[in-house]
């Protein structure tokens, strides 16, 4: 039996079209309209075609694409919870633990101010356990007072880092994109982030890439996140060998809050199985599913295990740790990874030109991206081009919204937008 040669003769009975035959053969369908009409835009400004095929792609590039990514993605990924000074963390521990969690970090409440390790982590590490106490105190202050980091912090978060060798930089793209960013923007920022803090900590003799990570809410656009995180991959390689650093970082995924709803909460589990979906296929390190009533703040038992359930669902049903890189290799994906690519490395040369992070001109132009963009997706959810479910389509009448935790949605400067606010405001205005 010669399976090349079946496989071989099976093809041979469906003609091979070039892309030109396709497009005809469309524009044939459509009665006079043009297949440009058909073209859509992402909120990045990147352009969608209703079909992809070989001449999309350059064969050489994604070959080469596919081997580095495959050097460099994870096969599997860790579940990790996060835990909040605030909270009896020691209790929570013990459930998410019996539960079905791998890891467990500490993360920093708002304000740009770096404290030491709480005591409970000190004791978690001591005995072994995977616990890791995570600071990002540069994109911190940008939202919260609009301003970088003074000479005086960065000194004193050199002496922190030196005093605490536990302490880990988790540089919170999360912060960029949950503020209204796009997809493409946040993820230059968050590069920018990553790079002002090797510029710094170096000068204290620092080396801050042996201990930071990259942390990435991940929203409903479920293509386009799996293409932010294969990109966050190939752009920070490139951006290592131009700074001596090392070739992957990792990459820790998290439910996005902006998207979540108090009404009809339960919802949210559907947005969070496709975002952590979005985020296994992207070829995250670390998943985080945050409980579908956190934007309450008074998450419980139930939420919480549901959210903790949801990696381990994905790895032990569905078995995505099976197959690296699923995504690799879709003439569609791979097309508009390039674009992604090729985008957010403008706007890095453009980030570079104001000076990183460290200059005022970058947090100016971060505020104007910003309003920009939160302006469209104002419009977009108020007229209905942007659905979300159980709010502006389909709402539920009998609903008993959730009560609201504001302090979640932190900063002051640039605060975290939620979808709800936005998309109600049109309804009362109407």
């Amino acid at each position: 039996m010669n399976v090349e040669k079946d496989i071989q003769d099976l093809l041979n009975e469906f003609p091979a079209y070039d892309k030109k035959q396709w497009v005809a053969l469309i524009e044939k369908s459509l009665k006079g309209e043009q297949y440009a009409d058909l073209i859509s835009h992402t909120e990045e400004g990147i352009a969608i075609e209703p079909i992809y095929t070989k001449e999309d792609i350059d064969d050489a590039l994604v070959h080469r694409r596919h081997a580095l990514l495959k050097r460099l993605t994870p096969r599997g990924w860790k579940n990790r919870v996060v835990l909040y000074p605030l909270e009896d963390a020691q209790d929570l521990e013990k459930e998410a633990k019996e539960w079905g969690a791998d890891e467990f970090y500490w993360e920093q409440l708002p304000g740009a101010t770096p404290t030491p390790a709480p005591a409970y982590l000190l004791d978690w590490q001591q005995a072994k356990q995977a616990a890791a106490y995570c600071i990002d105190p540069l994109t911190e202050k940008i939202i919260a007072v609009g301003a970088p980091l003074s000479e005086k912090e960065w000194e004193q978060l050199a002496a922190l880092m030196k005093a605490n060798p536990q302490l880990r930089l988790s540089i919170q793209g999360r912060n960029f994109q949950e503020i209204g960013l796009s997809l493409t923007h946040t993820l230059a920022y968050t590069m920018a982030a990553a790079i002002t803090y090797g510029i710094e900590l170096r000068k204290y003799d620092i080396d801050p890439y042996e201990r930071m990570e990259l942390c990435f809410s991940v929203g409903s656009r479920y293509f386009m996140e799996v293409v932010k995180l294969r990109s966050a991959r190939l752009i920070w390689y490139r951006l290592a060998q131009l700074m001596n650093a090392p070739e992957r970082l990792p990459i820790q995924a998290r439910t996005a809050l902006y998207n979540k709803t108090t009404a009809d909460a339960h919802n949210n589990m559907l947005r969070a199985t496709i975002e952590m979906t979005a985020a296994v296929v992207g070829g995250a390190d670390v998943l985080t599913a945050d409980p579908y009533d956190y934007i309450s703040g008074q998450h419980t038992a139930f939420s919480r295990r549901i959210s903790r359930n949801l990696p381990i669902m994905l790895k032990d049903e569905s078995y995505l740790n099976k197959v690296q890189l699923p995504a690799s290799g879709s003439y569609f994906v791979e097309a508009v990874t390039s674009d992604f690519c090729k985008q957010t490395w403008q706007q890095l040369q453009q980030l570079q030109a104001h000076g990183w992070l460290t200059e005022v001109a970058a947090i100016e132009h971060l505020k104007q991206e910003v309003n920009e963009n939160v302006s469209k997706l104002k419009e977009k959810l108020q007229t209905g081009k942007q659905v979300l479910l159980g709010l502006n389509k389909y709402p539920n009448p009998k609903d008993q919204p959730l009560r609201l935790n504001a302090s979640l949605f932190k900063g002051n400067y640039l605060r975290f937008i939620r979808y709800e606010d936005l998309a109600s405001a049109g309804q009362k205005q109407g």
